[in-house]
């Protein structure tokens, strides 16, 4: 177990970097009005919209940016896991949902 969590540690220190902000007013306006045209109903814990905000905008459009060949945003906001296929789809991101891996890692026992 602790060999697991060890590894998971190293992966994390070594992929995980500072996002750079990278984005234009208008891309947040494209962005905005992608996630308008496929409005979902998303339960949120604290925002009223459905709709990612303009921080969350900011996010997948400098992370789209990123020059990596694998992108992905690990998450537990519902802006995020709830809108995963469009998110691959349109910025070519993965989302990683927090609660699914934490559901995972205490099924394992890594508690």
């Amino acid at each position: 177990m602790e060999r697991g969590r060890e590894k998971l540690r190293k992966l994390f220190d070594r992929k995980l970097t500072q996002l750079p902000e990278n984005y234009t007013d208008k891309e947040i306006t494209n962005a905005r009005a992608y996630f308008q045209k496929h409005k979902k109903t998303v339960q949120t814990q604290r925002w009223k919209s459905s709709i990612p905000g303009d921080n969350d905008l900011k996010i997948l459009i400098s992370t789209a940016k990123l020059s990596w060949v694998k992108k992905g945003i690990l998450s537990d906001d519902s802006h995020f896991t709830e809108y995963k296929e469009e998110i691959m789809s349109e910025y070519g991101i993965t989302v990683l949902d927090l609660k699914e891996i934490n559901q995972v890692m205490f099924a394992w026992g890594w508690k």
